[in-house]
């Protein structure tokens, strides 16, 4: 029975710890235990121990730091989060492919959350021009996480009006997903370009939106409501976005 062998393993590992103090892995094997039983506060309490202690094997504590990051931004607490990162950052500087398995993106995620597109710039913009996210190349898990990065940075780039550089954020964003396998794609980087083409005329010259640019404006939205499955909270909000704009564009012009 798994969950007796994990009431085991909890027992053990308790009695570890308490004869040797220091022993960073069994600390980490504690929580683990306690994460697959569904104690993730518990568990989490145990790897915050696990990771004070520099003798942590690095893919221990890589798992422990991550799963503190996460936890943090499930709860909404962007600058815990935020903390948590910095710890796995730094942990890693001298080994860069390490340090780029850091989830930025669930940090970036809870910053979000509470629409402070300021704090998703400062902290994602320059990690983006430096190419220190995680490469697509390296597997599925490290393009989903540059993908989900991407978006952010260009959807805090056009609450900023920083347009130009939104829009070489989203190219990337728009052929990373293009690459990837169609009932695996995401909906938001369609999204966030109609809302880039509306942005740019916005701050057009011409005070008028021509015929072509207001087809191309609903195409886009009509992309971003496409295979929206509406899997998560920002796919759902777009999905919402775009089902008023394109209501809005199919009014009669008084």
């Amino acid at each position: 029975d798994c969950r007796r062998k994990l009431s085991t393993a909890v027992k053990d590992y308790t009695r570890a710890v308490k004869l040797n103090p220091d022993n960073a892995d069994a600390y980490f094997k504690l929580g683990a235990a306690y994460q697959n039983l569904g104690r993730s506060q518990v568990g989490n309490r145990q790897y915050e121990i696990a990771v004070s202690y520099s003798t942590l094997q690095d893919d221990l504590a890589l798992e422990a730091l991550n799963s503190l990051i996460l936890e943090s931004s499930k709860n909404r607490n962007p600058e815990r989060a935020k903390t948590w990162f910095e710890q796995c950052d730094e942990r890693f500087k001298e080994k860069v492919e390490w340090q780029k398995q850091c989830h930025l993106d669930d940090v970036a995620s809870a910053y979000l959350q509470q629409k402070k597109f300021d704090d998703i710039s400062a902290l994602l913009f320059n990690r983006f021009t430096t190419d220190r996210f995680p490469q697509a190349s390296n597997g599925r898990d490290y393009q989903q996480r540059r993908y989900r990065l991407l978006i952010y940075l260009a959807w805090a780039l056009l609450e900023q009006k920083n347009t130009t550089f939104a829009k070489t954020v989203l190219d990337e964003a728009i052929a990373l997903d293009q690459s990837t396998p169609q009932d695996q794609q995401s909906p938001i980087s369609r999204c966030l370009y109609a809302r880039f083409l509306e942005e740019s005329q916005a701050a057009s010259a011409e005070p008028f939106t021509s015929e072509a640019d207001r087809d191309a404006i609903r195409v886009a939205w009509e992309q971003c409501r496409q295979n929206n499955l509406l899997k998560t909270e920002d796919e759902v909000y777009w999905y919402n976005i775009s089902t008023k704009r394109l209501s809005a564009m199919r009014e009669p012009e008084p």
